[in-house]
């Protein structure tokens, strides 16, 4: 039971922070060269954009990781039906409740400021209407599915399947070999399933990419030895040494091969360095964050709402530096800064202590 509390804790922390780095990315948007989010500065800095390169190369990986433990957690101690109803309440009530008070109200002020066209129609079959909350419906979808697997007992069969191909293989070649799922997946469209298609804002390619990361993040809970051998050196190291093979392997070859070779093996190298990285998450909050901490509890549970409100204060304080003519650098410090106090004093003098708002911001009840 100690060990449990302690991995709860560690990716209960992960989870957070990986929601929190939403306010780094969003405000370096702001200043991102590439001009392609939905407010932007015309003084920008090359810097930025580095920094959303490098935080989006591992982080909803890495949360898909943390999200899918958790949610087999919580199907091993729920019914069926009380695991689906928590998770519609989780997850798509804070949704719904984001896209009506704050991403509409945003995108019809951006609109009146001529920085972007708003139609209705447009705006929902297009999925602008999920904005920074898209992972909230895939996550639901996800959900769906896991409890489908445990209703036709298929849970067992996929998980027992994938213990004899790491025990066999070495946990460490297991997940070298991992990113061949996404190349597959990727594949399809080269076979004629439109996995591009978006569908009133949800998007197959979105949903088959980060299936493998939430998959494997239930099949950690499902063996907890797994879990520990996953966030270890030995692993890490495996993984680490199978990135950089594969990429000399890509560089060398690079001028011998044909377009689709190529694009086989970048798709191959960025998803393995998202495995890499998420296994470097793991490895760093399981090493400090495994003792539960009153700070760090604090903050978790304040970071679902921090998530929510982010988008929209970034957006508003954004337009006011922007107006104001300040320096990148300072901009993004000054904002990154105001944004999490000003959405953490909301959760912490508003939300947590009203029941209605933690239900309907939160998907908490009292």
């Amino acid at each position: 039971m100690q060990k449990l509390v302690s991995r709860v804790a560690y990716m209960d922390a992960l989870r957070a922070v990986l929601m929190l780095l939403g306010i780094v990315i969003h405000t370096s948007q702001v200043y991102n060269p590439e001009k392609s989010w939905l407010i932007y500065s015309i003084e920008g800095h090359f810097i930025f954009g580095i920094i959303i390169d490098a935080i989006s190369s591992f982080r909803m990986p890495a949360f898909f990781i943390v999200s899918g433990y958790f949610s087999f957690l919580l199907l091993k101690k729920l019914s069926f039906r009380g695991f689906l109803i928590g998770r519609f309440e989780r997850l798509i009530v804070p949704l719904a409740i984001g896209v009506l008070t704050l991403n509409i109200p945003i995108a019809l002020l951006l609109s009146q400021l001529d920085l972007m066209k708003f139609e209705l129609g447009p705006f929902l079959a297009g999925g602008a209407w999920r904005q920074h909350l898209w992972f909230l419906g895939t996550l639901f979808i996800y959900s769906v599915l896991l409890t489908v697997l445990f209703m036709f007992n298929w849970v067992d069969l996929i998980f027992s399947s994938m213990n004899r191909l790491s025990n066999l293989l070495s946990l460490g070649l297991f997940v070298v070999l991992l990113p061949s799922v996404h190349v597959f997946i990727l594949s399809l469209n080269k076979l004629g399933v439109p996995i591009y298609s978006v569908w009133y804002g949800f998007s197959i390619y979105e949903l088959l990419y980060y299936l493998p990361f939430f998959v494997f993040g239930a099949y950690l809970r499902f063996d907890s030895s797994v879990l520990e051998r996953f966030s270890s050196v030995r692993v890490l190291f495996i993984v680490v040494s199978g990135y950089i093979v594969v990429d000399i392997i890509k560089v060398i070859g690079s001028s011998y091969w044909n377009e689709a070779v190529d694009s086989v093996f970048f798709i191959y190298t960025k998803t393995l360095l998202a495995w890499a990285l998420s296994i470097v998450c793991f490895f760093v909050f399981k090493r400090f964050f495994s003792s539960e901490s009153e700070y760090a509890k604090r903050l978790a549970n304040a970071s679902y709402s921090i998530y929510l409100l982010h988008q929209p204060v970034i957006v508003l304080l954004g337009l006011l530096a922007i107006n104001i003519g300040l320096a990148p650098v300072f901009g993004f410090f000054l904002i990154v800064a105001l944004t999490f106090i000003i959405t953490f004093f909301i959760h912490d003098k508003f939300i947590k202590r009203f029941a209605i708002l933690e239900y309907l911001l939160n998907g908490k009840r009292a």
